[in-house]
C-alpha cells in the first residue's frame, strides 16, 4: 500500500529522497535545494488532499475546521529563509 494517494507524487518524492541519500553534492546549496524541493512537493500534495477532504466534509456540513496547510507553508517559508540566511546559501527555489 502506498501511504501517499497520488502515485506520481509518491514516486517523485522517493526518487528525490534517494537522490539526496546517495548523491555526493559538490556544494551545500545543491543538497539543501533538493531537500527544499522534497518538502515543497509534500506540502503541495498535502494541500491537494486538504482541499479534497475539505470538500468532503463540507458536503457533510462539517465546516468548523480551517485549513492548516497555509499555516504550515508560512512556517516552512520562514524556516527555509532562516536556513538560507544562516548558511548563506544561494538558493534558486521559491522562498
Amino acid at each position: 500500500m502506498i501511504p501517499i494517494h497520488n502515485e506520481a507524487t509518491h514516486s517523485g518524492m522517493l526518487q528525490n529522497i534517494n537522490r539526496v541519500k546517495r548523491t555526493h553534492f559538490e556544494n551545500l546549496s545543491d543538497k539543501w535545494e533538493m531537500r527544499f524541493q522534497i518538502v515543497e512537493q509534500f506540502l503541495a500534495y498535502l494541500e491537494e488532499e486538504e482541499g479534497r477532504d475539505g470538500s468532503y466534509f463540507a458536503t457533510l456540513g462539517v465546516t468548523k475546521w480551517g485549513k492548516i496547510i497555509p499555516v504550515l507553508r508560512q512556517i516552512y517559508d520562514r524556516d527555509k529563509a532562516e536556513i538560507i540566511r544562516r548558511l548563506n546559501l544561494p538558493i534558486r527555489t521559491r522562498v
